[in-house]
């Protein structure tokens, strides 16, 4: 089934996606798409009820006891979906796609609330290349007659031999009222000489994300990162744990975050490396600028090594502003809050290169500046030179 790109999906403006048909697992078509194009045949969507196994295996995600917090939320307590979707990628081995990008397919999808959720599972062939690109949009709020259990998406992946998938998960840019929390979990399989590549886009509300990939095959990979600014009154929790259980492995996680007053953000990297993955390198990184003294922030880098023949570092930071960077700006003659939000501004703008498609991150770069009102501060400069 398909239906016109219209005004339901335009809070990343209606040029965003119109190149690629778009898949809409929360609406009663299976393809957002323009009439005049076909369903594409590098994806088979099918649809089956939730497999009981498969769920339970989100559990142990959401455990994560090496960050040596207490664990305050458990499957029981989110939305389970009434089934899953399975996007087979490539599933006709004769299409090709261009050789940079791979396939590109967007999944768009309106803001969860209480007692909905969205499970997928993704199976990418080998020596392949993809980008998902999940954007969950604000909509406004909708009544919560929905059912029980914290709003919640949950990925399933399987990266093929030598194949390459990016994922990019943009949560909801603003957010209007109260905000519950909600959870977004994934869990993925990378074989040899593999990649998966996981980004998250948070500058909304409430979230809490936990993460395993698993590197099962020599030479695998796994990139994780993201950007967070936790608004006032907000929490958003992070937390990457990859697995490297074969040789020459590479990990590398890194994530950017900026905290309001009484806003609580909470960053947290494992790299656990098994005995006989020899040779695997591993980089850790989360640092938090806080804006305020009332702003509440953590960052928990660890490293598992059951290997003696690996390279793996970690770095995390937690600072407020820059008082030396402040005072130049001001002297440069702006006030404290528009040299602060610059300065916010310029923190977290490198993690948005991770978006690897130009107009989509000029698109959420333009909407980050407009939400910490920016935009004139960097014309003004543009126009000084």
């Amino acid at each position: 089934m398909r239906e016109h790109m219209n005004e339901d999906f335009s809070l990343l403006g209606r040029n965003a996606f119109e190149d690629y048909p778009c898949f809409t697992p929360m609406t009663s078509s299976t393809w957002l798409i323009r009439d005049q194009d076909p369903i594409p045949l590098t994806v088979q969507i099918d649809k089956d009820a939730l497999v009981e196994d498969s769920w339970d295996k989100f559990s142990s995600v959401l455990h994560q006891v090496e960050t040596k917090r207490r664990q305050e939320t458990f499957l029981k307590d989110l939305a389970k979906p009434e089934f899953t979707w399975f996007l087979d990628l490539y599933p006709n081995s004769d299409v090709t796609e261009d050789e940079d990008k791979g396939l590109v397919l967007p999944i768009l999808f309106r803001s969860l609330q209480v007692g909905q959720a969205v499970n997928l599972e993704v199976k990418l062939p080998p020596y392949k290349k993809a980008q998902l690109i999940i954007v969950e949009e604000n909509k406004g709020r909708q009544p919560a007659d929905q059912g029980e259990g914290l709003p919640n998406f949950t990925l399933k992946a399987h990266v093929g031999e030598g194949g390459h998938l990016d994922v990019l998960y943009i949560h909801p840019l603003e957010e209007e009222g109260a905000v519950e929390d909600k959870v977004c979990l994934y869990l993925a399989d990378v074989e040899a000489y593999g990649t998966f590549r996981w980004t998250s886009i948070n500058l909304g509300g409430s979230m809490l994300e936990r993460g395993h990939v698993h590197l099962i095959g020599r030479e695998a990979r796994a990139d994780l990162g993201g950007a967070s600014y936790v608004k006032e009154g907000v929490r958003q929790s992070v937390v990457s744990h990859v697995f490297a259980h074969e040789p020459q492995g590479h990990i590398h996680i890194r994530n950017y975050g900026v905290v309001e007053a009484e806003g609580f953000g909470h960053f947290a990297s494992i790299a656990d490396i098994d005995k006989g993955a020899h040779r695997t390198k591993a980089r850790e990184e989360n640092r938090f600028m806080t804006l305020r003294p009332t702003a509440q922030a953590y960052a928990d880098p660890t490293l598992l090594i059951d290997e003696y023949d690996v390279e793996a570092s970690h770095q995390a930071t937690v600072g407020q502003v820059n008082p030396d960077q402040l005072f130049y700006l001001q002297s440069r003659g702006l006030d404290e809050k528009s040299a602060t939000r610059l300065m916010t501004a310029a923190f977290l703008t490198p993690m948005l290169d991770r978006v690897r498609m130009p107009a989509l991150r000029d698109i959420l770069v333009h909407r980050f500046y407009e939400k910490m009102d920016v935009e004139d501060l960097l014309l003004g400069e543009e126009g000084q030179r």
